[in-house]
């Protein structure tokens, strides 16, 4: 599911990363998140926090993994205090 409301800015395969989708949520922060099977999200659309946004592979010998990133302007940055229970 989508972290966060965002634009989808690319959808689709990437090398070996499977289904990858680069998530423009605003002030110059991208959200990418890869190794999908699917992607059902399209590039241009608008999707909210929440929203399924790709699937997962659910065959195979190991667990599957999804690698996420945060960048902002163009430098990675830790995504931790974004994903951390504010509890």
């Amino acid at each position: 599911v989508s972290p966060f409301d965002a634009q989808v800015e690319y959808a689709g395969p990437f090398n070996t990363y499977g289904g990858l989708l680069i998530l423009n949520v605003g002030d110059d922060y991208y959200i990418v998140l890869a190794g999908m099977a699917v992607t059902y999200a399209s590039a241009g659309q608008s999707v909210l926090a929440g929203e399924p946004v790709g699937a997962m592979p659910q065959n195979g010998q190991t667990a599957p993994e999804l690698y996420l990133e945060l960048r902002r302007n163009g430098n990675a940055v830790d995504p931790g205090p974004w994903l951390r229970n504010s509890r």
